[in-house]
Order: C-alpha cells, then sequence, then structure tokens
C-alpha cells in the first residue's frame, strides 16, 4: 500500500503468489485496486475481468463473511460484479452477476 500525495492510500492486490483457484463457479482470480483509508481495502476503486481494467462506479453493497470481504459493484461497463477478498491468501475474486 502506498500513502504518496498521488496515490492517497491507494492499494492494489491480487493475482500475485496469494492467487488461488475461486471457489465459486464462474469467478475468476483479479486484481483490484482499493481505498485504504481507515483500513485496507475500504472500498475498490477498479479491478480487472478477463484481463481489462473496469472503473468501480458504485459500490451497492458490502458485507464481511468469517473468511472474506465482499462488495458488490456497478463498473464502467454498466454491469454489476461481485468481488471478493480473502485476506489469508491475499487474492481477490470477481463473478459477472
Amino acid at each position: 500500500m502506498c500513502f504518496c500525495s498521488s496515490c492517497k492510500g491507494t492499494a492494489i492486490s491480487g493475482g500475485g503468489h496469494g492467487s488461488a483457484a475461486p471457489d465459486r463457479p464462474g469467478s475468476q482470480p483479479c486484481q483490484v485496486e482499493t481505498y485504504s483509508g481507515y483500513r485496507v481495502h475500504e472500498r475498490p476503486r477498479r479491478f480487472t475481468c478477463q484481463g481489462e481494467w473496469l472503473e468501480v462506479r458504485r459500490v451497492v453493497s458490502r458485507w464481511q463473511e468469517p473468511e472474506m470481504l465482499c462488495f458488490t459493484v456497478s463498473a464502467n461497463d454498466s454491469r454489476r460484479y461481485l468481488l471478493k477478498y480473502r485476506p489469508q491468501r491475499d487474492a481477490w475474486e470477481v463473478l459477472r452477476l
């Protein structure tokens, strides 16, 4: 995570050493750039889907499960996606809804 004046708490994670096969059919590993304010990965800013970066236009919902952080987002391609973060693996996955 970087806190320089340009990044202002931006973190990019996923797709690295912690990546693993997603556990839900149709979901795939991805990279996510998040805003990190008072906590890491407070909200996603953009993410990859099939190798293309998509901008998050709106966070529709956010919830936490015992071993993951989940976001439903609307992206700049007018579609909704489910983003899941698994901190124990530092891995993100995306599912188009």
